[in-house]
Formats: structure tokens, C-alpha cells, sequence
């Protein structure tokens, strides 16, 4: 996927997903900012030209990222809250602000592929 087009489809996602909350459709809003992550976590991998996040699906690439001891406690709690089925709303892992929670991980993968020694 070229620069402009994974970088426009995340955008469709996020602004797909805001318009979901707004609407108060979380179960929307919340698989569109997965496909959103899932979307940055393929560019990572691209940029790495290697598999570093696996998974086939989005929500794979998020369990994968959860578990990883690689990547910083708070990118790991986000991305387990976003993997968190909506019957736990009621456990810690469960997010009410699925749109920060991929904030949170977009930027912190941006940033990664911005670094000089990327």
C-alpha cells in the first residue's frame, strides 16, 4: 500500500469511528478504530519488510501487540483494551474510549516508523 492511500484508509477508519460514537454506536466505533490500528500495525510491518506483528486479521495483530513485552506497558494495555469483548465492560481491560486507546497506538507506531533508525 502506498504512503497516501494506508495513511487515508486509517483516516476513513478513525473519522468512521467518531462518527459511530457520536452516533452512540460503540460496537461500530470500536471495530473501526480495530481495522484503523490493524491498518498502522501492516505498515509497521511493511516498513520493516518483515512480519514483526502477526496476525491476520486487525484484531490479531491487536492480541499480538498486547502480549508482546517489546513494546511499552501502556501500548500493551491499549491495545488489550481494545481486544476486550464488550460482555467484560464491567473488568478493567475493557475501554470506554476505544478512539484514545487507538490514538494511543497510532502515534506510538508513527512515531516508531519516524525514528531515524527505523
Amino acid at each position: 500500500m502506498n504512503p497516501l492511500s494506508w495513511q487515508t484508509a486509517l483516516e476513513s477508519e478513525m473519522r468512521a469511528a467518531q462518527k459511530a460514537w457520536i452516533e452512540q454506536n460503540d460496537g461500530r466505533a470500536r471495530a473501526c478504530v480495530r481495522r484503523a490500528v490493524g491498518i498502522i500495525l501492516s505498515e509497521y510491518n511493511r516498513a520493516h519488510n518483515k512480519e514483526i506483528i502477526t496476525g491476520k486479521t486487525a484484531l490479531d495483530r491487536l492480541r499480538h501487540v498486547a502480549s508482546d513485552s517489546r513494546f511499552p506497558e501502556e501500548i500493551r494495555k491499549a491495545a488489550t483494551r481494545l481486544t476486550t469483548n464488550v460482555n467484560q465492560r464491567l473488568t478493567p481491560h475493557f475501554t470506554f474510549h476505544p478512539l484514545n486507546d487507538a490514538n494511543i497506538l497510532i502515534v506510538f507506531f508513527q512515531n516508531e516508523m519516524a525514528r531515524p533508525e527505523f
